[in-house]
C-alpha cells in the first residue's frame, strides 16, 4: 500500500498527499511545519477533515491517523445543514401556493421547523463515524449522502 504524506497547510488544515510528491516537499508544506507517513488510505471522504495525526511526533515519521469524533460531528452538521438548504425554496414555494388558495399551511410549517432544528439534534452518545452516519434524518432528508 503506498505511504501517504501528513502536514498542516497554510490554513492549518491537516492534509493528505500522495508520496510520490515526497520529492517537492520543500515545495508543498509550509516552512517550519511537521509532516509524517502514515501506510493507509484515508476511510471516508465525507469526513476527511477530521482525520488527525499525533503532532508530538518527529518529522518524517510513520504514524496512523485517527477520526477526531468531535470535528466529524460538525462536519456532520454541516451536511446536515447543506441538505436541508435545498429544501426550503420548494418549501416557501408550496407555503406561498397554499396561501394563494387558502390552503391550509400547519404541514409546510412544521415541515420547515423540523429541518430548522436538525442542526441541535443530540449527537452526544455518539462516539464512531458509523454511529454518526446512523444519525441521518431519512425521513426528512432522504436517502444518506454516505451510503455507498
Amino acid at each position: 500500500m503506498e505511504k501517504l504524506i501528513v502536514f498542516k497547510n497554510e490554513m492549518g488544515i491537516t492534509t493528505f498527499i500522495p508520496s510520490f510528491a515526497s520529492s517537492s516537499l520543500d515545495k508543498i508544506i509550509p516552512p517550519d511545519s511537521k509532516y509524517f507517513y502514515i501506510e493507509s488510505s484515508i476511510g471516508d471522504s465525507h469526513f476527511a477533515e477530521c482525520y488527525d495525526v499525533d503532532w508530538s511526533l518527529n518529522n518524517g515519521e510513520t504514524t496512523t491517523y485517527f477520526i477526531d469524533i468531535e470535528k466529524a460531528k460538525e462536519t456532520f452538521i454541516k451536511h446536515i445543514r447543506d441538505s436541508r438548504n435545498i429544501l426550503f425554496p420548494t418549501l416557501d414555494v408550496e407555503f406561498m401556493k397554499a396561501l394563494e388558495i387558502g390552503n391550509s399551511t400547519a404541514d409546510i410549517v412544521s415541515q420547515k421547523q423540523k429541518l430548522r432544528d436538525l442542526p441541535t439534534m443530540d449527537l452526544s452518545d455518539v462516539t464512531t463515524i458509523n454511529e454518526l452516519k446512523g444519525k441521518w434524518p431519512i425521513d426528512l432528508l432522504g436517502n444518506s449522502p454516505y451510503e455507498n
